[in-house]
């Protein structure tokens, strides 16, 4: 129970950080917040473009260089959280039915969660960390902790790309 708080104090905390207009701002807040709170090694902000394609905008654990790169990463498990439009955890990629995936196999990854960024209106993304450390917090616990943080970075995310249009 006090792990449990504590880590609710951790998502308080970092939600009052999330009200930023500044994209930049606003999906680097996301990221670092999101690290925070799993230990995860790679992270990334995909965007939904014209086009109903996603594209990787914002990375934490990824050289600049490598992002002109086809990046490594479970589009499977992506596709599935957008389709249910709702989080994915897997927690034990060994212990799952995705252990078979080329790029869980490539990467030698423990865990993934995606966390689809749906406003009221809209799907405009998806928010894509993984590990290979056996040590994380990428698990089903915190599932309602994630979601949370998942709704609040869909309207910062929305805010801050509708301040942007405004501007122009």
């Amino acid at each position: 129970l006090k792990y449990r708080i504590e880590y609710t104090n951790k998502l308080l905390s970092i939600f009052k950080h999330l009200s930023v207009l500044d994209r930049q701002k606003a999906v680097n807040k996301v990221l670092q917040g999101l690290f925070e709170l799993t230990d995860a090694r790679r992270g990334f902000i995909m965007t939904i473009n014209e086009y109903d394609s996603l594209q990787i905008r914002y990375s934490i654990g990824i050289p600049e260089q490598e992002l002109e790169d086809e990046i490594p990463l479970s589009r499977t498990l992506i596709k599935e959280a957008l389709k249910k439009q709702d989080i994915l955890i897997v927690s034990n990629i060994a212990a799952s039915k995705y252990k078979d995936n080329q790029s869980v196999g490539e990467l030698k990854l423990t865990s993934v969660m995606c966390i689809p960024l749906v406003t009221s209106e809209k799907t405009i993304g998806v928010i894509y960390i993984d590990t290979d450390c056996e040590k994380n917090n990428i698990n089903e616990l915190w599932v309602d902790i994630y979601s949370a943080f998942g709704s609040q970075a869909a309207i910062c995310l929305d805010n801050a790309l509708l301040y942007e249009k405004l501007k122009r």
